[in-house]
Formats: C-alpha cells, sequence, structure tokens
C-alpha cells in the first residue's frame, strides 16, 4: 500500500504538469476529465515492478526496512507488554488516560488528577501521537499500539525521504540513494535528544521523529506549490498534522517555508499569499488545540534549562564525515545546474542554522539543538545529489554501467558503515520494547503497585528521586504508577504543564539523597525529612517510596511514618500516617488575600518558609467588593515581601467536610457555609464550580471557595477559548473540503 501510495502521489504531480501545460490560462478553462480507469490505475501499479527504477527502488527500500527490522527487532513492538526506558515508558500513561477515559467521554484532552498533583493533559503537549495510539488501541491492545506509534517515524523516514525526492524532481538514483543515507541519520547515536534518530526516539521524542518523518513529504509538496503557483490541496492538512505532532518541526517548517519563496523570486508576492493561505488554513485546523494553548500559556512553569550547545558541531561527527565531501559536490551541483530541488534544500539547511543561532537571541536557550536534526538529515540528502553527479559523470565518460548498480553498492557501503558506527542503539531497542513484564524487578514492582492499589483511598504518592531505580525500567518508574496502581502520583512528565511541579520537585530534594532539581533557576531545599513531611501532608500524600539507605534510616526512626514493606534492593514502602487522606479541608487559619500580577514566586517563597505555611495566601489581580466581604486579611504583594510577622486568625471547626473526588469532579458535602475550604487540587481556569460564586488561587497552586450551601460540585469543563478553538477547527475542514472539491483532480 505504502508503494501504490507513493506512485500516486509521484503521478498526481506528473499529472499536474501536464495540466498545467495543456491549460495555458489557469481557472479559465473548466477541468472536464475524468478520474482514471481501473484499467489504466493497474497500468500505473504495474509499472512498478516493471520498470527498471521502480523495481530498483523497491527492492532497495524493502531491504532497508528489513535492515532496521533485523537490527532493531520490531516483533518485540507486539510483545504485550508496558514500555520502559527513558522517557518513552511515561509517554505511556497519557495515552493510556486518553484511551480509557477521555475518549469514552467524547475529549480529546482534559484534566488528569494522577500527576503533579492534578495537571491539564494533553493541554500544551502535541496530542495527535497520543489520539493515534488511543484509536489504535480499540483494535490492537493498548500497549502494543504504544509500541508502533512510538516507533513508526524510524521505520517511516526512508520511505517518506524516497517519495519527498522524487516530488522534488531528483533523476534516479538520487531518491533512493537519499533513503540510503536517511540510515546513517537514524542511527546517529550523539543525537540523543534533538530529535529524529532512533536514539532520541528510544529517549523519548518520539512525536518528534513522527512530525520529522513526514516533513520531507511538505517540504517537497511545498516546493512544486511554490514552483507551479499552485499548492497541492493536501499541504494545509499536512501541515496540521505536523503541528499537532511536533512543534519544533512545524516552526522549522514555517521558516523553511519562507526561504523556499527565493526558488520563484518573480512570483514572490502571489506566493506569499498562497502561504499566508496555507498558514491559516492549517492554523484553523489546529485551533481546537492552538488557540487554548495560547490563551492558557500563562498557567505553564517555563522551562529555562539549556543543552550542552555542541549539537551544530555534530555535522563533523565521524559517522558523517565520508557524506561531508559529497554534500559539497551536492551543493555545488545545485548552484551549478540551478536544480531548483536541490537549491530547496540547501533553503532547508540555511534555515536549520538560521534558527539554531536565533533562538538563543530571542531566549529559546532549549530550542536551538531542535532544528539541528534537518541540518544532519539534509546535508546526508545532498550527499545523495553530489554521488549522484559523480555516478551520471561515470557513465558519461566510461562504458555506461547500469545505473541499479550503484545504489545497490552504496546501500551495502551504508549499512556496513552504519553497524561499525553503532554500539548501544539495538540493545536499546530491545530493552525499551521488552517491556516491565520481562525486567527483573518486574515482581518487586507489580508486589508494590498491589499493595498500594488495594487501598481504598485516593491519596497521592511519592517517591525518592534516585539513580538505583534505572534497574526498575528507568528512572521514572514510578511516574506509571496511576496504569499499575490507579493511583496519583505527585510527579510526571513534562514538569511545564503542571502548575504545582515546582513545589513537588522542591519536597523531592527534601526527601532525596540525590534530587534531580530539574527547574533551572529555582530555589532547592536540601535533605529534611521533618520539613519535607509537613509538605507532603500539605499535597495530601499517604505513601512514600525511598530508595537510599539515608532516607530509609530516617523514616525507620520515626513514628509519623509506618513501614509496609520493602520490595527488592530499590523500593521500600512507608505510609504516612498523620495524613488524613482528604482532599478538601476546613483551614485552619484565615487566608490573606493578596493583590498580586505576579503570584508564582510570592507562593514559592511562602512554601519555603514553613513558619508562614499554616496561613494561606489567596491571589487576585483586582480585589471586588464581594472579595472583601469574604476575607478578613488583605493585603498588597508589596508588602508581604519577606512574609515576615504573618497573622494566624483560628478558623473555628464547628462544622464538618466530606468529599467524593473523580478525574474530572469532586463533589463536596458541608455545613461550613461561607467558611474557606481548600481543595488539594491544582487550579486551573477550565475548573467550574456550582455552589459557590468562584474558585480562588490559593497557596501553593490549589483551589479555595466559600460553600454557598451543603452540595458543592467542581467540574472540569471547556470554557469559552475552548469553544472557539473547536469552532475555528470546523470552519477549517469545511474550508479545506471545499478547496480540495473545486481542486482538478
Amino acid at each position: 500500500m505504502i508503494l501504490i501510495q507513493y506512485w500516486g502521489i509521484v503521478s498526481y504531480m506528473a499529472g499536474r504538469k501536464a495540466i498545467k501545460k495543456k491549460n495555458s490560462t489557469r481557472g479559465n478553462v473548466k477541468n472536464t476529465s475524468s478520474p482514471p480507469s481501473l484499467k489504466v490505475r493497474y497500468a500505473r501499479i504495474s509499472q512498478l515492478f516493471t520498470s527498471q527504477e521502480n523495481l530498483t527502488n523497491i527492492l532497495i527500500l524493502i531491504f532497508i526496512l528489513y535492515f532496521l527490522t533485523v537490527y532493531l527487532n520490531p516483533s518485540l513492538l507486539f510483545l504485550e507488554t508496558t514500555t520502559q526506558g527513558g522517557d518513552l515508558l511515561s509517554h505511556y500513561y497519557p495515552a493510556k488516560y486518553l484511551h480509557d477515559y477521555l475518549i469514552p467521554h467524547g475529549q480529546l484532552k482534559g484534566w488528569s488528577p494522577y500527576w503533579y498533583g492534578g495537571y491539564p493533559i494533553l493541554e500544551f503537549y502535541m496530542p495527535l501521537p497520543f489520539i493515534i495510539v488511543a484509536l489504535l488501541g480499540y483494535i490492537l491492545p493498548i500497549s502494543v499500539a504504544f509500541k508502533i506509534v512510538s516507533s513508526l517515524g524510524i521505520f517511516l523516514l526512508p520511505i517518506t525521504t524516497l517519495i519527498s525526492m522524487k516530488i522534488l524532481g531528483f533523476r534516479f538514483p538520487t531518491p533512493i540513494i537519499g533513503a540510503i543515507f536517511s540510515l546513517v541519520f537514524l542511527f546517529f547515536e550523539d543525537n540523543l535528544m534533538y530529535g529524529g534518530s532512533i536514539a532520541s526516539t528510544l529517549a523519548g521524542e518520539f512525536c518528534y521523529s513522527i512530525g520529522f518523518s513526514i516533513m520531507p513529504i511538505y517540504i517537497s509538496l511545498l516546493y512544486t506549490g511554490i514552483r507551479s503557483g499552485r499548492f497541492h490541496p493536501f499541504l494545509p492538512v499536512l501541515l496540521a498534522i505536523i503541528i499537532l505532532t511536533h512543534l519544533f518541526v512545524a516552526i522549522y517548517l514555517a521558516v523553511i517555508s519562507v526561504f523556499m519563496l527565493m526558488i520563484s523570486w518573480k512570483a514572490i508576492r502571489p506566493n506569499t499569499l498562497l502561504l499566508l493561505k496555507l498558514g491559516f488554513l492549517a492554523f484553523l485546523l489546529t485551533s481546537f488545540w492552538t488557540i487554548p494553548l495560547i490563551y492558557k500559556l500563562s498557567y505553564t512553569i517555563p522551562n529555562n534549562f539549556e543543552f550542552t550547545n555542541r549539537s551544530i558541531s555534530l555535522i563533523f561527527a565521524r559517522i558523517f564525515q565520508p557524506y561531508l565531501p559529497f554534500a559539497l559536490i551536492g551543493v555545488y551541483l545545485a548552484l551549478r545546474e540551478r536544480n531548483w530541488g536541490g537549491i530547496s534544500l540547501v533553503l532547508g539547511m540555511l534555515a536549520s542554522i538560521t534558527l539554531f543561532f536565533l533562538s538563543p537571541v530571542v531566549g529559546i536557550h532549549l530550542s536551538a539543538p531542535r532544528f539541528v536534526p534537518q541540518l544532519y538529515y539534509l546535508t546526508l540528502l545532498l550527499a545523495a545529489y553530489g554521488i549522484s553527479g559523480i555516478i551520471r559523470w561515470i557513465n558519461r565518460t566510461k562504458e555506461r554501467i547500469p545505473l541499479a548498480i550503484f545504489p545497490l553498492i552504496l546501500l551495502l557501503l551504508t549499512a556496513s558503515w552504519v553497524d561499525d558506527n553503532t554500539k548501544f542503539v539495538d540493545q536499546w531497542f530491545t530493552y525499551n520494547y521488552s517491556g516491565y513484564e520481562r525486567n527483573k524487578q518486574w515482581t518487586n514492582l507489580k508486589a508494590l503497585a498491589d499493595n498500594i492499589s488495594s487501598d481504598d483511598s485516593f491519596a497521592r504518592v511519592a517517591y525518592e528521586h534516585h539513580p538505583k531505580q534505572e534497574r526498575l525500567g528507568g528512572i521514572r518508574t514510578f511516574e506509571i504508577l496511576p496504569v499499575f496502581a490507579d493511583k496519583p502520583v505527585l510527579e510526571g512528565l513534562a514538569f511545564e504543564h503542571g502548575m504545582s511541579s515546582p513545589y513537588i520537585f522542591y519536597i523531592q530534594s527534601e526527601i532525596s539523597d540525590l534530587p534531580a532539581n530539574p527547574i533551572h533557576g529555582r530555589r532547592y531545599g536540601t535533605f529534611n525529612i521533618d520539613d519535607g513531611t509537613k509538605h507532603l501532608l500539605l499535597f495530601n500524600t499517604k505513601y512514600l517510596i525511598a530508595s537510599s539507605e539515608k532516607l530509609k534510616s530516617s523514616l525507620i526512626r520515626r513514628n509519623d511514618y509506618e513501614f509496609i514493606g520493602s520490595y527488592g534492593e530499590v523500593m521500600d514502602l512507608y505510609e504516612l500516617k498523620t495524613n488524613t487522606g482528604r482532599y478538601v479541608e476546613l483551614l485552619d487559619y484565615e487566608p490573606i488575600l493578596v493583590k498580586t500580577s505576579d503570584w508564582g514566586q510570592l507562593s514559592y517563597d511562602w512554601f519555603m518558609d514553613l513558619d508562614a505555611l499554616d496561613t494561606h495566601l489567596v491571589f487576585e489581580k483586582e480585589i471586588d467588593d464581594e472579595d472583601e466581604q469574604k476575607f478578613h486579611l488583605i493585603t498588597n504583594e508589596s508588602d508581604l515581601r519577606g512574609l515576615q510577622n504573618i497573622p494566624k486568625i483560628p478558623i473555628s471547626d464547628d462544622c464538618s467536610v466530606e468529599e467524593s473526588v473523580f478525574n474530572e469532579k469532586i463533589e463536596i458535602s458541608t455545613d461550613c457555609i461561607g467558611k474557606p475550604l481548600l481543595i488539594k487540587m491544582t487550579y486551573f481556569p477550565n475548573w467550574q464550580v456550582h455552589g459557590a460564586k468562584k474558585i480562588y488561587l490559593i497557596s501553593p497552586s490549589f483551589m479555595l471557595i466559600f460553600p454557598e450551601q451543603s452540595t458543592v460540585t467542581l467540574t472540569y469543563s471547556f470554557i469559552w477559548v475552548d469553544h472557539l478553538g473547536y469552532l475555528l477547527t470546523l470552519i477549517g475542514l469545511f474550508l479545506v473540503v471545499s478547496i480540495y472539491r473545486n481542486t482538478p483532480q
């Protein structure tokens, strides 16, 4: 099917050129041609196997995929086990939650109480790969569906490379050599974090890998659109798919789109308008996700992490060195012969370099290396063009040799070179996709999870950060306890998406011998189980998993922790007996209403000051009459600097509170009418309340209500910006369908 689709795309491009040649005035001649008959379609398919060029392409492509399957053992993808290793293991939980809960409730994103004290799942992370996993999970086991989709980019890239280079107009054998050279990019093991390679996919960048594998098709169709002045009707859909798959790939495509206007300079004005139309349609199609994301971006945590900025110099890594001279020849030939397909690859390299150096200038240090994989990849494609030029020169000057011989030789040489430069990705692939259930520690991990899951309480689980946890299947193993034990944990993946994450990682620094401290630029605590316990209670934590001897020895001497059991060397489970297990509690002291436009640092200072912890701070940008009636203590941010002498006004506890907590709903029964109730769930604007006038943001990042009746319900639901996003997406779909129906086929 892939080969037939490949032939169909190339045939479409050839057919469109013929239509353009026949109709000298575009748009004035009605296209009355009928679709190809079945006989013509079968003739095209049969040509795949009769043309020497196509037969060579098919055979070599099959060998490339065979090489990948032999090297990586994809039979592991069909084992019904849970993926382990790197960040990849943590991505499984959002996919499963989408499959088990969100889609059955008619949602593609929503609220999860299982990470970071509650967070908006898939609100800020590209949702499409997870949607595909979830939908495929209704046909296959969800664990198998996740493995297939997470590895998809690896196996797609050689195929899309061949297709895109054909569309770009490169003559045989350049496209198939490009597909061969894509193996070099895939097996580049120094690319652990930047994206696109096998190593980075196994580290967790599988969304990037999928988007990267689709990228060549977009570039090639964009090229033909700019050259012809008319875009393929599928192009905005393709761009939307990439936006919903990985934003960094989409940003790169936005920049290369501008660069590629230069290949048809005389038509730059109409092509610019077409480009704007393309971007507008893609934006409409993705508005259900992008519009709410932009609006709610202030509810995320900035990531100030900086990669070691050596990524661009890795173009001179050993694995690329034999290809660099041929890439220079490719650049020379593209410019000398005015091969616009080759020039588009050169422009793509310039776009990659520009983004790499521009990102830090605009303050986005994290993103700079994310744009370098395109440089690696396009260098290899230009090397394919350069070596094809040498092959053509040999054929002109010497006795003619069948062109099919050369890609076969290059295939063997490249496979041998890749094998010589590969040290660990094959073992890593096997380790990740063998799954937890085949890990030696699985029995211990399952016993721990079973013990926790047997508890009726929905209180949270905390755990120490320690390198020894790698032997469990990855240092992030406990992040998927929601899958194994159906209990919420404090930590999770992508801390930027959880407003409570800074406080949770501060707790980690207090209870861990070797904390990770992942949010750069933040102050952290030191190991102090007394302080850590107070913070754990604030986050309704019932269980604590210890790995280091330092933490174990501290807990065993305390009366407020009960030792539950030891599960191998890495996991000792303790219960915090003083925890009530309650998510909704009457405050002990009157909260202070603070007028502020920047609550984050003030709340963090409050969290670190244990003397101030009893009196919560409530944050409002503007204070109205109703607020003044509810709060006894009101102040400005400037008056609270240093948090000195915070008053403690006790609240009488002559009332009761009961709650039921669900995934996206909290039901409260109380007679504490008019009194401040703390809800230990992360604040987010999508939370709506019935039975109280308003939900307040209270320190550290929780919710506060003043009940007006005995039954109060908080529900996580769409707000106006979510409805607007879906409406714009429907409009985008309507426009794309209309354009497609009015485009000559």
